[in-house]
């Protein structure tokens, strides 16, 4: 195939095609450096790029890239009304959900789960003598060697000192075990 321009006599197809497979790679998001590719949707309206350490997808309202690390995860599940799945953040600087339209058996949720399950080394509950409970987690960050710790307090502890002093020793307690 042979396409004429204003400007030139002739543009070979296989020179177009190599053109817009260029213009593609380049639409898509900055990964860190060390960060690789796993895994790489090819529907251009619903781009998503799966990584060793985040998944990346278009927000729909800006078209800008949304980076969501795999330990930002809490739960990775699919939706059955929805078609899609739901990635549901842990952290304070997490969406509560991201939805990803993919077809039911994708390889990206079970690559989902495996990365997030990978992400998470410790998850237990704590009692809080006279005061209730805390759920403790601590999560590896891929590409690092941070460990990171979240607390979460039970229905009905107030966060006074007494019960930060009880959370202090039980998480100075869990780093010991895990020798970090």
């Amino acid at each position: 195939m042979t396409v004429v321009t204003p400007r030139t006599r002739a543009v070979p197809g296989w020179l177009l095609r190599i053109a817009r497979t260029r213009v593609r790679a380049t639409d898509s998001p900055a990964l860190a450096g060390g960060e690789r590719p796993l895994f790489t949707t090819r529907d251009p309206t619903r781009p998503i790029v799966a990584t060793t350490r985040a998944v990346y997808h278009r927000e729909q309202a800006t078209g800008k890239w949304v980076r969501l690390g795999w330990e930002q995860v809490e739960r990775v599940h699919w939706d059955d009304h929805r078609g899609s799945l739901v990635l549901t953040g842990s952290a304070p600087d997490a969406p509560p959900q991201t939805v990803l339209a993919v077809p039911r058996n994708h390889a990206l949720v079970a690559l989902a789960r495996e990365r997030v399950a990978w992400t998470v080394l410790l998850r237990t509950h704590i009692p809080l003598t006279g005061y209730g409970h805390c759920r403790v987690t601590a999560r590896r960050q891929p590409g690092s060697d941070r460990l990171l710790w979240r607390v979460v307090l039970g229905d009905g502890v107030a966060d006074d000192p007494a019960v930060r002093d009880m959370v202090t020793a039980a998480v100075a307690r869990l780093r010991t075990e895990l020798g970090r």
